[in-house]
């Protein structure tokens, strides 16, 4: 299919659907040509992941701020930026 072989993620329940895929618990994953979400609450995490993936890193960061989450809501956790992997995170923190 589609995901075979690829990293991916869902809402919870529906991993059986994601078929030959290796299924993995973040909240927006890139792995391969696809991006997936893991559902409505990882909203933010994966339209950031999206605007990573077409304008980089530094363009979501640049939104990320004018949206004021990078003032008191957000803080980058990490990004694994592999040749075809990005992952973002969002934790309760002020600072960047």
């Amino acid at each position: 299919g589609l995901l075979e072989g690829e990293k991916a993620t869902c809402y919870p329940g529906f991993e059986d659907k994601l078929v030959g895929a290796e299924v993995v618990g973040d909240r927006a994953v890139v792995s391969g040509k696809v991006i997936t979400g893991k559902g409505a609450g990882a909203a933010l995490e994966f339209g950031l992941t999206i605007l990573s993936v077409i304008k980089g890193e530094e363009a979501a960061k640049k939104i990320a701020k004018a949206m004021i989450i990078a003032e008191w809501y957000y803080k980058r956790c990490y990004i694994i930026a592999c040749k075809k992997q990005v992952t973002w995170h969002l934790c309760n923190t002020s600072k960047i």
